[in-house]
Parts: C-alpha cells; sequence; structure tokens
C-alpha cells in the first residue's frame, strides 16, 4: 500500500478511483499531561508519545479501510487531530482510495522503482509492500518510551469486515 499526501504517484498510474477513505481514533483529553498551563517549560514527552500513537492508529485504520475496498494505494492523504469539548480527542487521517498500475520502462514518467514493479508484477495494478503504517518503527526523534495504546487498536475497535458483539441488555433500570 502507497499512501502519499500528493495527488499522484510518480511511476505509477491511477487505473481506479474507490472513494474517500477515513480511520478515525477518539481518545481521552485527561490521559494527556495536565501540566498544559506550563506551556513555557518544555516539551511534554508523555503527550508527544500519545498524540504519535493517535496518528499512527489513525494511519493504520486508514490503510485496513482502503484495503478493504480493494485499494493498493491512497492520495490525497490529509491528518488532522482535534479537540472535541474539553474531554476528547479526535486524531483523523482521510484520503482516497485508489488501484495504481506501475509504469513501464519505456512509458513516459516510468521510475526505476515503477519499472522494477512492472517486471515483477506483469504490468498489472501492484504498489510495493510496506508494512501498516501502526506497525512502522517509532521514529528516533521520538521521545523515548511506549506511547499508550501505540501499535495497539484501541479499546472497543472492529478489525472492518467482523461482527460486532451482540448488544447487552441494560443493567440499572431504575
Amino acid at each position: 500500500m502507497i499512501i502519499v499526501t500528493t495527488d499522484g504517484i510518480p511511476g505509477y498510474r491511477v487505473e481506479q478511483v474507490l472513494g474517500e477513505v477515513a480511520g478515525i481514533v477518539g481518545y481521552g483529553a485527561a490521559h494527556l499531561d495536565s501540566g498544559w498551563d506550563n506551556m513555557g517549560s518544555g516539551e511534554f514527552a508523555s503527550s508527544t508519545r500519545t498524540l504519535h500513537g493517535l496518528r499512527n492508529q489513525a494511519m493504520d485504520r486508514l490503510w485496513r479501510a482502503a484495503l478493504d475496498q480493494g485499494a493498493n494505494a491512497v492520495v490525497g492523504m490529509r491528518y488532522d487531530i482535534s479537540g472535541v469539548g474539553r474531554t476528547l480527542i479526535e486524531a483523523c487521517a482521510y484520503g482516497t482510495a485508489v488501484v495504481v498500475r506501475p509504469l513501464a520502462e519505456g512509458e513516459a514518467g516510468a521510475t526505476e522503482q515503477s519499472v522494477r514493479q512492472a517486471a515483477q508484477t506483469g504490468g498489472g495494478p501492484a504498489s510495493p509492500q510496506q508494512p501498516a503504517p501502526g506497525r512502522r518503527a517509532d521514529p528516533s526523534w521520538l521521545p523515548q518510551g511506549q506511547p499508550p495504546n501505540a501499535h495497539r487498536p484501541s479499546p472497543g475497535f472492529q478489525v472492518p469486515g467482523t461482527q460486532p458483539p451482540p448488544p447487552q441488555p441494560p443493567t440499572d433500570l431504575r
């Protein structure tokens, strides 16, 4: 899966547009550092790790949603993080799911990567094999330590295509 912020991918031709895809994560704002009033004191390392983990979760859900639609790439990807009221942080990654074909040698716009891949796939739709965004190694600039919920689905996350648990009857009917 190729995920890019650009509208096209050098060396690849968009063969089919499948539509918008998104990955959304909600997170309790109370879990972030409580020292927001000390903004002049430097970076809040645990908050940075948490926000990076939320970004990875949103990107992973975007990746899964694109795969479910039959895409091998996402173009025009954007990422937003915002507060919802005072208690919730929302992370959202969104873009357009597409099917791309690598350009072969001699085709206008072909790149070294696309030529190699076109030879491997016989010119059919394909994209370089890359791990899911949430499974990639953390960048070296990220403060040390494992962020809360990083690389793990949040509680209640359901893998697309699976059945949700049956509804539970209310326990307190007062």
